[in-house]
């Protein structure tokens, strides 16, 4: 069984929009969402310098996981999976931007 988590957790993945956070980060947490293995309460912050927004972000998670569309069961695990997906735009030397985090 897996741990119990109660805390709110946020999750920060900084290099967010490359491709090390599409093929692989983001997959294997979604999967553990799936199998009921984060936290009730969490949310996933992507950082990186890309001008993206929340929903650009997202849909560029999506497609990274199912090129084509995501099997019928996945529809509604994604949607809940990714409105705690979000995204800040910033430079990994700006203390402004950490502040911005």
């Amino acid at each position: 069984m897996p741990p119990t988590v109660s805390a709110p957790t946020s999750i920060v993945i900084f290099g967010a929009s490359g491709d090390l956070t599409h093929r692989k980060l983001v997959p294997a947490l979604f999967r553990n969402f799936v199998k009921g293995r984060l936290p009730e309460r969490f949310l996933i912050v992507g950082f990186a310098r890309r001008a993206l927004d929340d929903a650009s972000f997202r849909d560029g998670l999506r497609r990274a996981m199912w090129p084509d569309a995501p099997p019928a069961d996945d529809n509604e695990r994604w949607a809940r999976f990714a409105e705690r997906v979000v995204y800040v735009q910033g430079d990994l030397d700006g203390a402004a931007d950490y502040r911005a985090l």
